[in-house]
């Protein structure tokens, strides 16, 4: 795995437990008395399925980069994600575990992914403007040496 996608997975990893913080916190003060704890496995388990989904995604782009990526591979890597969201998300709802809570924890990572990608756009357009600065720095001083 390159170190881009390595970078992405540990900041998702990293945010996801931040903004698991808060529901996990809030369940655990607010939730109803019988199923409190199990809703607080939800939201961790949730969060860990979609980490775990982010991983397959990142293990396949990594494989797919210095190969012909072919329809059949992605499609396999696609299914088998949904496959595995599925039997694993079924298998929660059989041990008890509220399926609410299972999708704070997946949304807490897809959010972790959305600040992620806004953060990084924004780094890029930083980027951009400061290489428009340094080429309009150089032209000015271009006409200056050719003014004199």
């Amino acid at each position: 795995m390159s170190n881009s996608l390595k970078t992405l997975f540990i900041d998702n990893l990293k945010l996801t437990a931040l903004f698991c913080i808060l529901p996990v916190v809030g369940t655990a003060l607010f939730w109803p008395m019988p199923q409190k704890w199990m809703a607080v496995i939800g939201i961790i388990y949730g969060a860990m399925l979609a980490l775990c989904s982010l991983y397959m995604i990142c293990i396949q782009s990594a494989s797919l980069a210095g190969q012909n990526a072919s329809g059949k591979g992605m499609a396999a890597g696609y299914l088998g994600r949904y496959l595995m969201y599925g039997v694993l998300l079924f298998i929660g709802a059989v041990l008890g575990i509220p399926i609410l809570s299972m999708l704070i924890g997946a949304v807490a990572s897809k959010l972790a992914l959305f600040v992620y990608a806004r953060k990084d756009s924004g780094q890029s357009e930083s980027s951009q403007i400061e290489c428009q600065n340094l080429n309009a720095d150089k032209e000015s001083d271009q006409e200056t040496d050719s003014a004199s």
